[in-house]
């Protein structure tokens, strides 16, 4: 049997409906008050928000999540970086100074002047002065939110919010809550919530956000799980449990740390089973391991967490965490020095997140396409497939093997030509991607050790 890969238009999954995105945390507070240029002589604010979110020349993301601090007083807390603490628009006294965090402000500005169009409001922690020990961590792993400042914390995500609609800002969405079931006893922002603690305080979020008219459309982002494993289960059913939460959710957003490909495709199940009305949508991920490689190791782990909830969990969008990062870690989309603030460096993962990205439309449904090989190849290579608004037939593969040509079976004789895009070990950071294209042939060739897409038009 010949090597090949058969699609089957007709057998459909999700549409990707939310797009590609990653946020502001922690960087955009302080990289957006950088006056330094690039070694091109460009603005590096302008060449980070471009090389994110503009179509021609970057990622071309289409959702920016806005991170709302905690700090009332920036020093105040345990943080294992300056940058892991963000000032707050709530004053000492009470009231609001959205002249505060001009530079995150700044970065947003710049996200949605080169593409971005939808953005997503995002608190880590309550306010320093709405917490229980006055941080934004806390002391016991318990939560730190007090019941009776419930509703001044709703209040506070809504009236930051009314501010950015106001100023004209495709707000989508508000996420008051993120990744409750961890402790959060510092190293950075958040707040714990036990699944009864946080249905309550989504009872009075959701009663809050009904009442303000200038956010009507703007949706719960609830409840950010960190893992689509363990305790998530038990926060769904108590979640669910309430009539206005759950006539509020008709998407959950997870979290795609850690879990197995197998415990996804469980929570798939569970979801699909029990839940079949509400889409999931993967709101943050990076690789959580020290250093910052530049191999193609680093390209294959985003590329494959991104396939396997494309694939396993039927997200219908996918956000990434760190935008840009400035540590010896693996989880930056980009890399700053914020001792030289002109060190702009592009590791590998960031052209392997483009394969996705700059092809996949937001709107594009998942098409079936399987891969069948003969049974003397063991080249670990898979695919997932969408089919654009516009009719293009998108496809993205991972080779992690010699190269391999397969036979197209199933694709309609109208799609005549295609463009090929492949991210290699010879690639660099001195273009998107190797490109090539041409007349549609029988077979397609799949380049050795590459993620590659190959784009089939009529």
């Amino acid at each position: 049997m010949p090597n090949g890969i058969v699609y089957d238009l007709d057998k459909t999954y999700q549409i990707f409906s939310g797009g590609f995105g990653t946020s502001g945390c922690w960087w955009a507070p302080d990289v957006g008050g950088w006056k330094s240029t690039t070694e091109d002589g460009e603005d590096i604010r302008e060449a980070i928000a471009r090389l994110l979110y503009d179509k021609e020349s970057g990622l071309g993301l289409s959702v920016y999540r806005y991170n709302v601090g905690a700090a009332v007083t920036r020093d105040k807390g345990r943080y294992s970086h300056y940058w892991r603490t963000v000032e707050s628009f709530l004053t000492s006294d009470g009231t609001y100074d959205f002249t505060r965090d001009q530079e995150g402000q700044y970065m947003l500005d710049l996200a949605l002047k080169y593409g971005a169009d939808q953005v997503v409001i995002f608190a880590n922690s309550p306010p320093n002065s709405l917490t229980i020990n006055g941080k934004g961590h806390s002391s016991d792993g318990k939560c730190n939110l007090a019941p009776e400042n419930y509703q001044a914390f709703s209040a506070y995500m809504c009236d930051i919010t009314e501010y950015f609609v106001d100023k004209g800002v495709p707000v989508v969405s508000i996420s008051p809550v993120n990744e409750p079931e961890w402790e959060w006893k510092g190293g950075q922002e958040g707040c714990h919530f036990e699944p009864k603690e946080l249905k309550e305080f989504y009872k009075v979020f959701l009663k809050e956000l009904e009442s303000r008219p200038k956010l009507k459309g703007i949706k719960l982002s609830a409840f950010e799980s960190g893992v689509m494993a363990g305790r998530v289960y038990e926060y769904i059913e108590e979640l669910m449990s309430e009539p206005i939460i759950k006539n509020h959710l008709d998407e959950l957003d997870v979290h795609s740390y850690w879990a197995s490909a197998e415990e996804k495709k469980a929570f798939n199940r569970y979801i699909e089973k029990n839940y079949p009305e509400i889409d999931v949508s993967v709101t943050e991920w990076c690789q959580m391991q020290n250093g910052r490689r530049v191999d193609m190791n680093t390209a294959y782990t985003i590329a494959n967490v991104i396939m396997d909830d494309l694939t396993y969990v039927n997200a219908t969008s996918w956000q990434h965490w760190l935008g840009v990062s400035c540590y010896h870690y693996e989880d930056g989309l980009l890399y700053v020095s914020v001792e030289d603030k002109d060190d702009l460096h592009i590791p590998l993962r960031y052209y392997a997140f483009g394969q996705f990205t700059k092809h996949i439309e937001r709107g594009a449904v998942r098409v079936d396409s399987q891969i069948k090989l003969s049974d003397n190849v063991g080249a670990p290579i898979r695919n997932c497939s969408f089919l654009n608004p516009n009719g293009d037939i998108v496809t993205v593969f991972i080779n992690e093997g010699e190269a391999i040509e397969l036979f197209n079976v199933g694709l309609p004789n109208d799609y005549s030509i295609y463009e090929l895009y492949s991210v290699d070990v010879s690639s660099s950071s001195t273009g998107m991607r190797n490109a090539s294209g041409g007349d549609r042939g029988q077979t397609i060739t799949i380049p050795a050790y590459s993620i590659t897409t190959v784009v089939y038009k009529k």
